[in-house]
C-alpha cells in the first residue's frame, strides 16, 4: 500500500524560512546599529542640524487636531476640533492646493491639509463655534475646451 506524503501547511514553510532568516536579520540589524554609529561619531547627521539653521527653519510645537475633510461636488469642508481655543487665536492659510491651519495662545494645534483638486482659495469662508472650526473652500471650476 503507497502512503501519501503528507503536505507541508503554508505556516510550516513560513517558519522554516523563518528560522533560516533569523540569523541573518540579527547579523544585518547589528551591522546597521554599528553603521549609524561610526556616522553619529564622525559628525555625519550634523550637517542636517546646520541647514536647518536659520530663518527657514520651521517650528512650530503644535498638535495634530482632530478633523474630517469632506469633498463636495463642488467644494472641499474641513471640520476641525479645536478645544480650549479662541477664535482670535485661530491662524489660516490656503493656497490654491493646501489649507494651513495653526493656532496661538496656550493651546497650539498645526496642520496642514492637502487637497487633490485645486482650491479657490479667495473664496474660502470660515465659521468657529464651540472649538469647532469649519472651513468650506470652493474648487476651481475647470474650463474644457473642445
Amino acid at each position: 500500500m503507497w502512503r501519501r506524503k503528507k503536505k507541508p501547511s503554508v505556516f510550516d514553510i513560513i517558519d522554516k524560512y523563518m528560522e533560516e532568516l533569523e540569523p541573518l536579520l540579527s547579523d544585518f540589524e547589528e551591522a546597521f546599529g554599528e553603521m549609524l554609529k561610526r556616522l553619529e561619531a564622525d559628525g555625519f547627521f550634523d550637517v542636517f542640524d546646520e541647514e536647518l539653521d536659520g530663518e527657514e527653519k520651521f517650528e512650530y510645537e503644535g498638535h495634530e487636531p482632530l478633523l474630517d475633510v469632506i469633498e463636495h461636488e463642488d467644494c472641499y469642508e474641513v471640520v476641525v476640533e479645536l478645544p480650549g481655543v479662541e477664535k482670535d487665536e485661530i491662524r489660516l492659510n490656503a493656497t490654491e492646493k493646501t489649507l494651513e491651519i495653526m493656532t496661538t495662545g496656550d493651546r497650539k494645534f498645526c496642520k496642514e491639509i492637502n487637497f487633490r483638486k485645486p482650491i479657490n482659495a479667495r473664496n474660502a469662508k470660515a465659521t468657529f463655534r464651540n472649538g469647532i472650526l469649519s472651513v468650506k473652500l470652493e474648487k476651481k471650476k475647470r474650463l474644457f475646451r473642445l
